[in-house]
Formats: C-alpha cells, sequence, structure tokens
C-alpha cells in the first residue's frame, strides 16, 4: 500500500498505473494512494479507483495509516477491492480533518454511515 510517490520510485515507472501493472506481477493485490486524489487498486489485470472524500484538510499526518486500517478492515469482511478502496478513502480522508495522527479518524458507525452514502 504505498502512496505515489513510493510505488513510482518502487517500480521505476513515471505513472500510477504503469507502476501498478508492473507491481501486481509481485503481489496479488497493489493499493496505490494518492491523497486528495483518491487511491488506485491493482489486481488480477483488473483496476479500481476510488475518490477521496471532499473534506477540509487541517493535517495529513496519519492520513495513509488511516487508509490503510480502512481497506484492511473491508478485506478482513470480505469486501470487494472497490469497497475496500471506498473505506479506505473515507478513513484518509477524514483523519485530515483534525490535527494530529489520530483525532480525524472515523468511528466505525461513522464509517458504515459514509459507506452507505457513497453506493
Amino acid at each position: 500500500m504505498p502512496n505515489e510517490n513510493e510505488a513510482l520510485n518502487i517500480s521505476g515507472e513515471k505513472s500510477v498505473d504503469r507502476a501498478g501493472e508492473k507491481l501486481q506481477n509481485y503481489v496479488p493485490i497493489v493499493v496505490i494512494k494518492m491523497g486528495e486524489r483518491g487511491a488506485k487498486a491493482f489486481s488480477k489485470g483488473k483496476k479500481y479507483q476510488a475518490e477521496a472524500l471532499k473534506v477540509k484538510v487541517v493535517d495529513t499526518v496519519g492520513a495513509g495509516d488511516s487508509f490503510n486500517g480502512g481497506f484492511v478492515w473491508g478485506f478482513l469482511r470480505g469486501k470487494s477491492i472497490a469497497e475496500c478502496l471506498k473505506a479506505g478513502c473515507i478513513c484518509g480522508s477524514l483523519n485530515t480533518t483534525a490535527s494530529g495522527g489520530t483525532k480525524g479518524q472515523p468511528y466505525l458507525k461513522d464509517l458504515k454511515k459514509y459507506l452507505e452514502n457513497r453506493k
């Protein structure tokens, strides 16, 4: 689950799509976080994309970790890759609405509310 810069450096590619296509040859699911532009996932030759929430950003510390937590939460519950990306984007986006690494993290009830509204 690298961010965009990390994925480009790891893969040696110049675009997120090419990086994801290349890296999926090494792991079953590649997730690339792109900040306010959301995230993409690549698996078995397919590409998935989810948008970040439009929020007032206060602090980005911890947003990537919160994204990871949301994605893994969905994955462990058997959600599709697209649903996992949405959960990750929601958690990462909401994390940026407060200063510090954890103050903006959503509670599970909040995540579920946002997921219902994004179908």
